[in-house]
């Protein structure tokens, strides 16, 4: 019984870990995308399009936990595709055009 309880606390705590990690993410990229529409770096159309691929990345990630598990496929799309928007994010600001 000890032993069932302890490891449904692990499991508890590690999927807690994972669910903060993610947030955090998203919490840094809302971050970059705010502060670069504040410092007319990012354009509103820039930074409607890094939102609404944000927002896919979302869905992306709720399609693949729908069956209660991600599998290693699911995580390498999901893995590149936040890659490809932490990329998005730094061309936009960086790409000289300004809301200014």
């Amino acid at each position: 019984m000890k032993q069932v309880l302890m490891s449904a606390l692990i499991l508890a705590a590690v999927f807690l870990g994972v669910n903060s990690a993610e947030a955090q993410n998203r919490f840094n990229e809302n971050y970059r995308i705010k502060k670069g529409a504040q410092h007319g770096t990012l354009t509103r159309t820039e930074a409607r399009g890094l939102r609404a691929q944000q927002h896919q990345l979302t869905q992306m990630k709720r399609m693949a936990m729908a069956d209660g598990r991600i599998t290693p496929s699911e995580r390498n799309m999901i893995q590149n595709a936040e890659k490809k928007l932490n990329r998005n994010i730094y061309y936009q600001k960086h790409d000289r055009q300004t809301r200014f």
